[in-house]
């Protein structure tokens, strides 16, 4: 017996065995594949609760279209009532009242009284000042001096009446003046450094004692004062100013 018979015989019962074994697989697993499938078999087990059978595949639906009526659907006529949306609020056209701001202030017509600003200065023309001595003069070495403070000073002069009112004004944009008035007599009657708070000029306004010549002093508030001024007099006759 040569060798590649023996191998042809080991083969042949290899085949054999191996067949042997697919025909018991098979028997044990077909029942259970018919069974998946709902297929007829002797070996399927009972429905168990609680499980469902599967569902058949329902067959393709049929191509043609379906016959539709051609009789329409009957609506109704009647329309659909209106929706409730509360009250209109514009039913009432009344408009509200008109608001209370009190009485018109354009209502009285009449102007108001023009304010009392005292008696006209020009409305008498027997009352306006009278220039009585105008000067214009120069502080400067030369001139007189106080020896109190040594400052320089003018002298100046007019005639005055007893009972005259007058007006003196010494006035300065190069020093800060300062104003005297004596009597005819020589007696000092007033002096005058500033006329008002924000200003160096000087002011005197009296009434004349006694009638006479009356001096007037043009001086300088220090010793370093220096410069023009301008003098006035006005006989103010009961008016409140000059110039």
């Amino acid at each position: 017996m040569s060798k590649n018979s023996g191998k042809v015989g080991v083969m042949m019962a290899g085949i054999g065995i191996a067949v042997t074994v697919i025909g018991i697989v098979t028997a044990l697993v077909e029942p259970e594949i018919r069974c998946h499938l709902n297929l007829p078999s002797e070996s399927c087990p009972p429905e168990v609760e609680g499980k469902t059978t599967p569902t058949p595949i329902s067959p393709e639906p049929s191509s043609e279209p379906t016959a539709r009526s051609s009789e329409p659907t009957a609506r109704s006529s009647e329309p659909l009532p209106p929706p409730d949306i509360g009250p209109d609020p514009l039913a009432n056209t009344e408009p509200p009242p008109f608001p209370d701001i009190g009485p018109d202030p354009l209502a009285n017509t009449e102007p108001p009284p023009f304010p009392d600003i005292g008696p006209d200065p020009l409305a008498n023309t027997d009352r306006l000042p009278e220039l009585l001595l105008r000067r214009q003069g120069e502080l400067r070495e030369g001139d007189e001096v106080f020896e109190e403070d040594d400052s320089l000073y003018d002298v100046h002069s007019f005639d005055g009446q007893a009972g005259q009112q007058i007006t003196i004004n010494l006035e300065s944009r190069d020093f800060d003046t300062y104003l005297i008035i004596y009597d005819p007599e020589g007696k000092l009657l007033e002096d005058n450094d500033n006329a008002t708070f924000d200003e160096t000029n000087s002011s005197i306004a009296l009434t004349l004692p006694s009638s006479g010549e009356y001096a007037i002093i043009a001086n300088g508030r220090g010793r370093s004062d220096r410069g023009n001024y301008i003098l006035t007099v006005c006989n103010n006759s009961g008016s409140d100013f000059c110039y």
